[in-house]
């Protein structure tokens, strides 16, 4: 832009600039837009270069060790339990359309499909490892500065890979709740279930069970009635079995039979006169 006081202020837009000094040119003063604030970046802090975009079944590089993706930043696209390795996600992803990255948690066997990655730093996202999908012909290099993000989230191809939650396509998002991520263990269950009262159950839970000593207690008693039981029988049995003798004893002694010594006393036959 040109811009001359001459004349009431003249201002001349133009696409390249090739100043002339000479003439009229000496009463203009020239414009860059964003001239004395942009600076070339140096080499050191340069940007990556782009990563090709991957097609087909790519290549997935691990870029954290304990964080996950899309928690906070609304780009989760489905989640599945039942997935105890990482590279059971592999094939999962493949097949889900928008699928750029996934977490996984061995503690839920689940996998985390998302379309955009920010770490959440959440308290359960120790519990995961990240991975980006990549092109399988991506170049070594980029790889490897991919792997960095595991220790220095910050590095330089974050600007790239990951969603910063700064950013204003982060603004507004809706993020995942823990019950959606599938992070509930079977602990959390069982101190849920009581929540729900029943009458009947709590007047079941109240009912004593028997105990080892109980069991034993009733048991030696009902040896012991046994043991009575069979004592007296036993003398109820013997006692019978001597009144049996006295019986026999008893009707022998007023009998008389052909082998006694004592012979049965005779009766007179005589008429008397």
């Amino acid at each position: 832009m040109h811009w001359a006081e001459h004349n009431g202020g003249i201002c001349t837009l133009c696409e390249g600039c090739a100043p002339v000094s000479g003439g009229n040119g000496r009463y203009y003063k020239s414009y860059a837009m964003g001239a004395g604030t942009a600076k070339p970046p140096s080499p050191a802090t340069a940007s990556p270069p782009s990563p090709p975009p991957p097609m087909g079944p790519g290549q997935y590089v691990q870029i954290a060790d304990n964080n996950d993706c899309c928690r906070s930043n609304g780009a989760k696209i489905d989640s599945f339990r039942g997935e105890a390795r990482p590279e059971y996600c592999h094939d999962i992803c493949d097949e889900t359309e928008g699928c750029r990255f996934f977490s996984h948690s061995k503690r839920w066997d689940s996998c985390i499909l998302c379309s955009e990655c920010t770490f959440s730093n959440h308290r359960n996202a120790k519990y995961y490892t990240s991975y980006s999908k990549q092109a399988a012909n991506a170049p070594a290099k980029y790889v490897q500065e991919l792997s960095a993000l595991r220790t220095n989230p910050s590095a330089p191809v974050a600007e790239l890979v990951l969603l910063a939650n700064t950013s204003a396509r982060y603004e507004g998002l809706e993020g995942a709740s823990e019950a959606e991520l599938g992070e509930i263990d079977e602990i959390d269950v069982e101190i849920e279930l009581p929540s729900a009262k029943d009458p009947k159950a709590d007047d079941a839970c109240e009912l004593e069970r028997p105990t080892a000593t109980t069991i034993a207690a009733a048991a030696a008693g009902a040896a012991l009635t046994v043991l009575f039981a069979v004592a007296v029988w036993a003398v109820l049995r013997c006692r019978g079995r001597g009144e049996d003798k006295q019986a026999t004893k008893n009707s022998r002694g007023g009998s008389w039979s052909a082998g006694s010594r004592a012979m049965p006393p005779r009766v007179s036959t005589a008429v008397v006169p």
